[in-house]
Formats: structure tokens, sequence, C-alpha cells
């Protein structure tokens, strides 16, 4: 790594301590501290999933992917911002069906990009190495 991007890397992790001290420090209030800073690695998340997406061939597995896992990412700010809004707010808990909502959402995008997974090993072949890899490891 060269000098700027290390002198750059340290501004970052100075930053980023220094905006958590002083959230803390001026909203006195862990869960929403918390809060605010799962929605901003949410927000960075989502930002780099999208350039990472943009720059994949379109109609590529790898951008199908990228694809599952940015709807999984807003799901998930979505949830955060949700959060921070009851919290704020003292809106009753009776809305949690909202995050049951925003959570399950999430997971039926994990689920079905796990079951492209399963099937991306039949598409590259890797089955019948695996086979063989546990055939010689048999064989020990």
């Amino acid at each position: 790594m060269n000098l700027t991007k290390r002198i750059g890397a340290g501004f970052l992790v100075l930053a980023l301590i220094t905006g958590i001290f002083l959230m803390v420090r001026l909203v006195m209030d862990l869960e929403l501290v918390v809060g605010f800073l799962t929605i901003t690695f949410g927000l960075v998340a989502i930002i780099w999933t999208t350039k990472a997406k943009n720059s994949l061939s379109k109609g590529s597995t790898i951008r199908a992917y990228a694809t599952n896992f940015l709807v999984a990412l807003t799901c998930l700010l979505t949830y955060s911002i949700w959060r921070v809004i009851m919290v704020i707010f003292f809106i009753d808990s009776r809305a949690i069906i909202l995050e049951y909502f925003f959570i399950t959402i999430t997971y039926l995008v994990f689920v079905s990009a796990a079951y492209r997974i399963l099937y991306l090993s039949e598409e590259f072949g890797f089955n019948e190495q695996v086979k063989e890899i546990k055939r010689l490891k048999k064989r020990r």
C-alpha cells in the first residue's frame, strides 16, 4: 500500500473514532448510537455493492448474486432505519410486525441466493472434484 493510501486510511480510522466518540457524547443513548452506526455501515455496503455490481458483466451469474446481496442489504438497512425511527419517536411495540417483515424478506433473499449457489457447483462442475477429494481422504 502506498503512502497516500495509508494516510487516507489513517484519516478514515481517526474520523470513525472521532465520530463514534462524538455520537456517544451527544446522543447519550447507546441504542441510537448503535442504530446510527448500523445505518452508516449499511449505506457504505450498499454503495460499494452497487459499484461492484455495475462493474460486472450484464447477465453474468456473479452479477445476479450481487443483485441478491444488494436486495438483502436494502432490506437490512430498511429494518435498521425503522428500528431507529421506533426508538426516536417512541412508536408502540405493536409496530414490531414491520421489523419481522423486513427480516423475513431478507432471509427469503438469502435463501434464494443460497439455492442459486447450491446449483453453481453443477454449473462449474465442482461436484466431481469434491468426490475425488473425499475418495483420496478415505484412502489415507
